[in-house]
C-alpha cells in the first residue's frame, strides 16, 4: 500500500480509503446497500490486511447510522485506523445545522464522537482552507479538540474548487 503525508500532521495515511456510505442503508442511501455491523467488521479486517489505514464517512449518511454501524465494527480495531467524517452538511431543519459555522462544527464533531463512540480528540482538518477556514477551524479546535494540521487542494478537489471539509480522529 502507497502512503502519504497528511500535511504537518506527521500522519501517515494510505492512497486509497474505505467509504462508508453503505452502511445502514437508510434514507436517501438505501440505493447505495445496507451494511450491518458485522459486514463492517469484515471488511474493516479486509481493508487493514490490505495496508487501508483510512476511513471515510458522514454524519449524513443513512442519518448517522453509517457512523454508529462504524463504531461498532471499530472495537478492536480504532488503535490503527484513522477516521474522516464530513460535517457541513445539513443534519437538521435549522438554520444553523449545516456549514462551517463553530456552533455547527462542535456540534457535529461531538455527535459523531457519540455515534462512533470514540472517547478521544478528533482532529479538525480542510482539504480547501481558506484565511476564514482556518481561524475558524483554530477556534473550533480548542481543547478537547486539536488542529495540528491543514492539507493542501489536491488534484479533482483542487480543479474543480469543491470545499470538502473533514474531521480526522487519530489517537494521539
Amino acid at each position: 500500500m502507497e502512503y502519504r503525508q497528511l500535511g504537518a500532521s506527521g500522519l501517515r495515511v494510505s492512497a486509497l480509503s474505505l467509504g462508508t456510505m453503505a452502511c445502514g442503508g437508510g434514507g436517501y442511501f438505501a440505493f447505495v446497500g445496507a451494511t450491518d455491523a458485522p459486514g463492517a467488521a469484515r471488511q474493516l479486517d479486509m481493508v487493514l490486511a490490505a495496508g487501508v489505514n483510512l476511513l471515510d464517512t458522514a454524519d449524513l449518511y443513512s442519518d448517522g447510522v453509517a457512523e454508529q454501524i462504524l463504531g461498532q465494527a471499530l472495537k478492536g480495531r480504532r488503535d490503527r485506523l484513522l477516521v474522516a467524517t464530513k460535517a457541513r452538511f445539513p443534519i437538521g431543519a435549522g438554520r444553523n445545522d449545516a456549514g462551517l459555522s463553530r456552533q455547527h462544527l462542535i456540534r457535529s464533531v461531538e455527535a459523531s464522537r457519540r455515534r462512533m463512540d470514540i472517547d478521544h480528540n478528533l482532529a479538525a482538518a480542510s482539504l480547501t482552507l481558506t484565511d476564514e477556514d482556518r481561524r475558524r477551524l483554530h477556534e473550533v479546535s480548542a481543547p478537547p479538540l486539536t488542529c495540528p494540521y491543514s492539507h493542501q487542494r489536491v488534484g479533482a478537489s483542487d480543479r474543480l474548487g469543491a470545499a470538502d471539509r473533514s474531521l480526522l480522529g487519530s489517537r494521539e
